[in-house]
């Protein structure tokens, strides 16, 4: 009597990914796609900052013959739509921003209007920028990608200090708090030369902005009496 093998017929194995799974790569997808567009207005709002400003010192740098140039018109114009550029940025920025917020972290109304207002506040909208462009960053990581000791991540802190570098009273204590959190983090975190790099710039820029306002000469706020000058013809 042969014993007859039987070859069983595998089962087709499902490549169907569960619904949880799929949800979860939607939304890393999402937070991901959010976070290009807001950064993108953000960066673009900076250009038309730093092209209005150099606009600026460029024209009060001419001389007061060439006040009514053509030349000196132009650079004008440029300025005034450096500006209104700016201002389009900012406001596709925030709103971008606040999407994010809403279609990724779930926040409410409330708590949407409340971000607002602090965006609106000059120094606090930085830090309100870089605590939730964090959060975001970790939620577009995924969780599987979250940085550990065998794959550690660049300190985004780090690289925002050193971007403060025109504002050092934020910029350096976010450089100090950057490196503090990188030798604590067990190696889960790097930038440690960028964050010591970041505290030096900020500490020079502070440095020379208490320089210029220590140093700078003071006006006398009394206007000087003015006295007619005498001629031949002036009686005395």
């Amino acid at each position: 009597m042969t014993n007859q093998e039987s070859t069983a017929t595998p089962r087709a194995v499902s490549t169907r990914l569960p619904d949880a799974v799929r949800d979860r790569a939607k939304l890393i997808e999402k937070a991901r796609s959010h976070r290009k567009t807001y950064l993108t207005f953000f960066i673009l709002s900076l250009a038309a900052f730093i092209a209005a400003v150099t606009l600026r010192a460029i024209i009060a740098s001419l001389s007061p013959s060439m006040s009514s140039s053509h030349a000196t018109k132009a650079l004008s114009d440029f300025f005034l739509v450096c500006i209104a550029l700016q201002v389009v940025f900012l406001v596709c920025f925030v709103i971008t921003f606040l999407r994010a917020a809403r279609e990724v972290h779930r926040y409410s109304t409330g708590r949407l209007i409340g971000y607002l207002v602090l965006l609106l506040i000059p120094i606090v909208s930085l830090i309100v920028m870089v605590v939730l462009d964090h959060s975001m960053y970790l939620e577009s990581l995924g969780e599987e990608e979250r940085p550990t000791a065998e794959h550690p991540h660049f300190s985004e802190m780090a690289i925002w200090s050193l971007s403060l570098v025109p504002f050092p009273l934020l910029g350096l204590p976010l450089a100090i708090v950057a490196l503090r959190k990188i030798a604590r983090s067990g190696g889960v975190f790097r930038g440690r030369r960028l964050a010591i790099t970041s505290i030096v710039l900020n500490s020079l820029v502070l440095l020379l902005f208490v320089g210029l306002f220590a140093f700078a000469p003071r006006r006398n706020d009394r206007p000087r009496p003015v006295h007619p000058r005498r001629t031949h013809l002036t009686r005395p």
